[in-house]
């Protein structure tokens, strides 16, 4: 089965202002298209690292902090732990695209150590906003004064770590002209009446950003059976009219049902037929995309009439919600990494994390 709506009814969250700067830019309230535990959340110690951000040339500022964030995709629970590090920052000598295998011959005239063994304790996070919050704060002991003359450079040698798990921060790397997006399922359903498991409710994105269109695909499973259901589709998921989300449907706990909840505020309705075994299969939801759309999501929910299994007669599904990368070109951004205390690592060139500088 297919929709399609009109582009008014599809207006893009985007990010909120955030404090201070993001590099890569692009990447700003969008998740990025990979991750790494490089240098703050693997196990190995002692471990340099060093990026170029060519995109803070012509940006002077006066940087206070380094502020990192988890990947906002990957489903795992984070610990919070602590490490020690030394951490260097300079306008750099090489670029984002060529960096310098040999550590120091990256950093600029200006090369200031601004961190000293110093203790760092990142807080525990869990999987549930994409992108998640820049959380992962190092304030620097020294702020630097960056003039904006070229790439900035900052370099970090971690000495002790408590964490013996991994965990992987948002980044990005080469460049894509149709990139894919992330499709997240969050929350918890309830039972329909003719099921003794939760309705299921899941989703997947077919963009083709060229020709400016999207495809988002639903699925459902264990719904109510041979009837209509709804898919409520909005760009709110945190509240609704001043309430806050996910809201527990009164009458629905200690019901045939279990308790359901409403998940997301929505804007727009969209009915659905089940099928004689409860399901729906491949509906497509169809509308245009522009790059404005980055960084955006949508959040759905399946909701669907059921007089049996509770006293308000619904039931409803977890949370389906699409996040949105609009086409980047190759990101500004590269590094230099190493395990143990040498001169010299390797080079990942336009790969790095997703920064931001306070």
């Amino acid at each position: 089965m297919k929709s399609y709506i009109l582009p008014f009814l599809l207006i893009p969250a985007g990010a909120l202002p955030a404090q201070g700067i993001t590099s890569p830019a692009h990447f700003t309230g969008a998740e990025g298209p990979t991750n790494s535990n490089l240098p703050f959340g693997t196990t190995r110690t002692p471990y340099r690292y060093l990026q170029v951000h060519n995109d803070l040339s012509g940006h002077p500022m006066t940087i206070k902090a380094l502020v990192f964030r988890r990947d906002g995709a990957r489903t795992t629970t984070f610990g919070g732990y602590q490490f020690f590090t030394d951490l260097t920052l300079s306008t750099a000598k090489t670029s984002s695209s060529a960096p310098n295998k040999t550590f120091d011959l990256n950093h600029g005239a200006d090369k200031t150590k601004v961190g000293s063994f110093q203790q760092v304790k990142f807080p525990g996070s869990s999987f549930g906003d994409v992108p998640a919050p820049f959380t992962y704060r190092i304030p620097l002991t020294k702020p630097f004064n960056f003039g904006g003359k070229g790439p900035l450079c900052w370099e970090a040698r971690v000495q002790v770590r408590q964490n013996n798990f991994h965990v992987y921060f948002d980044a990005c790397s080469s460049s894509n002209s149709n990139p894919y997006g992330w499709v997240v399922r969050t929350g918890t359903s309830c039972k329909a009446s003719a099921f003794t498991s939760s309705l299921y409710f899941s989703g997947s994105q077919s963009m083709n950003w060229p020709k400016n269109t999207g495809t988002l695909v639903f699925n459902a499973s264990r719904a109510p059976k041979n009837a209509v259901a709804f898919i409520l589709i909005g760009l709110d998921k945190k509240s609704l009219g001043g309430l806050p989300l996910p809201l527990e449907i009164p009458g629905t706990t200690g019901a045939k049902s279990g308790s359901c909840f409403l998940s997301v505020a929505p804007i727009l309705i969209l009915p659905a037929f089940t099928t004689s075994t409860g399901s729906i299969s491949n509906y497509q939801f169809g509308f245009p995309v522009t790059p404005s759309f980055n960084g955006a999501s949508i959040h759905t929910q399946l909701l669907a009439p059921d007089a049996p299994a509770n006293p308000m007669g619904v039931v409803t599904s977890n949370l389906v919600s699409f996040h949105f990368l609009a086409p980047y070109k190759t990101v500004p951004v590269g590094n230099v990494y190493l395990s143990g205390t040498g001169n010299t690592g390797s080079v990942r060139a336009n790969y790095g994390l997703v920064v931001r500088f306070e």
